[in-house]
C-alpha cells in the first residue's frame, strides 16, 4: 500500500514492530556482495548481525548475552578451568522446529549445547540446586574425614610444600 500526496514523494508505510523487538541492521549476502538489511530482533538479543554476516537473511538467529556462568578449578590443576557451564537466551526465527523458533535457553559446557524450553530450564535449575546440596554434603564428609585423620589431605600438604607453605 502506498500513499501519495500532490507534490509529495511516495510514502511506504512501515510494518509494525512486534512488541519486545526492535529493528536491527544485519549484513547478508555472499562475501564481497553483502548488503545491510534491517531485521526484527528481540530486545534481549546482543548479537551484532553486521559484524557476523550471514549469506541469507533466513540464517540470522538471535543470541542473548551469557546470563549464567559456572566454572571450576581442580585439585590437580589448581589454576586451570577444567569444567564450565554457560547459559544464554536463543531463538532461530526460521527454524523448522517451532521450539527452536521460540525463545529458549541454551546450556553450553564447551562440548555440547543443550537447547531447553523455559519449563525444561526450570527443571534443570531445580536439579542443579539439588546437586549443589549433595555436593555440600560430600564436602562436609570430606572435611570431617580430614579432621579426624589429622590435617588436610596429602595433596594439600604437597601443595603447601611446593608453594612455600602458602596454600
Amino acid at each position: 500500500m502506498q500513499n501519495t500526496v500532490q507534490g509529495e514523494a511516495t510514502v511506504y508505510p512501515f510494518p509494525a514492530i512486534t512488541p519486545g523487538h526492535r529493528l536491527a541492521p544485519a549484513k547478508v549476502g555472499p562475501r564481497g556482495h553483502q548488503t545491510v538489511v534491517f531485521v526484527e530482533c528481540p530486545n534481549w538479543c546482543t548479537e551484532d548481525h553486521v559484524e557476523w554476516p550471514e549469506r541469507y537473511a533466513e540464517d540470522i538467529d538471535h543470541r542473548g548475552a551469557t546470563g549464567a556462568t559456572w566454572e571450576t578449578e581442580c585439585l590437580t590443576k589448581p589454576h586451570d578451568r577444567v569444567m564450565s557451564l554457560d547459559a544464554w537466551l536463543h531463538s532461530d526465527a526460521m527454524a523448522s522446529d517451532s521450539a527452536m523458533r521460540a525463545t529458549h535457553v541454551v546450556l553450553d559446557d564447551e562440548t555440547t549445547q543443550a537447547y531447553l524450553t523455559p519449563d525444561m530450564a526450570d527443571r534443570v535449575a531445580d536439579e542443579i540446586v539439588s546437586f549443589a546440596s549433595q555436593l555440600r554434603q560430600l564436602a562436609r564428609t570430606a572435611r570431617l574425614h580430614n579432621a579426624v585423620n589429622g590435617s588436610g589431605s596429602v595433596a594439600d600438604e604437597a601443595l603447601q610444600r611446593i608453594s612455600g607453605g602458602a596454600a
